[in-house]
This record gives structure tokens, sequence and C-alpha cells, in this order.
């Protein structure tokens, strides 16, 4: 991905301000500094807004890694315990927008589809 294209990304999260096109090497770092049970990080592309990955730190350490995908409409999740992977996941979710091809990057985790909790309507409603 070129520099031009990284600049259609943002960052944020938890106390955190906004960072556009970020680094592997940022968003490392921004996991390393999340606070446990409400830390989150979220990756958006500005072209894609219905489209985005984010990871949460839960209370036991885990790291909830998340995927919303827009065509078709699915919510995905998996947890792990690797920082690493974790930016792995963010780069590649980048990557993955500009060339389809390069989804590779999912094939490491095992993932729970959750688009029923999340992107049904609420009955009666």
């Amino acid at each position: 991905m070129n520099r031009t294209q990284a600049q259609r990304f943002k960052l944020h999260g938890t106390h955190r301000g906004i960072i556009r096109g970020p680094s592997r090497d940022a968003v490392l770092g921004l996991l390393e500094t999340l606070p446990r049970g409400d830390g989150v990080l979220i990756l958006q592309n500005l072209d894609h807004p219905g489209r985005y990955v984010q990871v949460l730190l839960q209370g036991d350490g885990l790291l909830r890694l998340e995927v919303r995908d827009d065509d078709p409409p699915r919510h995905l999740m998996t947890r792990t315990l690797s920082r690493d992977r974790v930016a792995d996941a963010f780069e590649g979710w980048a990557s993955e927008i500009h060339d389809p091809d390069h989804d590779r990057w999912r094939d490491v985790f095992h993932w729970e589809d959750i688009s029923a909790e999340l992107l049904d309507p609420p009955a009666g409603g």
C-alpha cells in the first residue's frame, strides 16, 4: 500500500487521538498501552465507512479482535493473546481493502461469526 492509500485510514481508540495512516509499529505501541477491560483500538477506512477492524483488551488479558465487513454485511470475532498477531491483522486488513487477494492474514485465526448479534434489527422494531 502506498502512502496516499495509507492516509485513507484512521486509527482511534480509548483515550487516544486520531492517527492517520498508522504503521504496524504504531498499532503495536498503542496495543502495549491499552487499559485492561475497556481498552479499544479501531482502524477504519475513510472510503469504506461500513468496514473496520477493532480490538478490545478484555479484563482477563485476552485481545478480542473483530472485523466488520460490508459486502456482504458480516461481523467476525476471534480472541488471541498475541499483540503481534493483532498488529499483523490490522496491517493485513488495511492491505486487503486495496487488494482483496491479501486476505491470508485471516487464516491464522479461528473466526466466530457474530453478525446475528450485532447486525440484525431488534425484534419488534
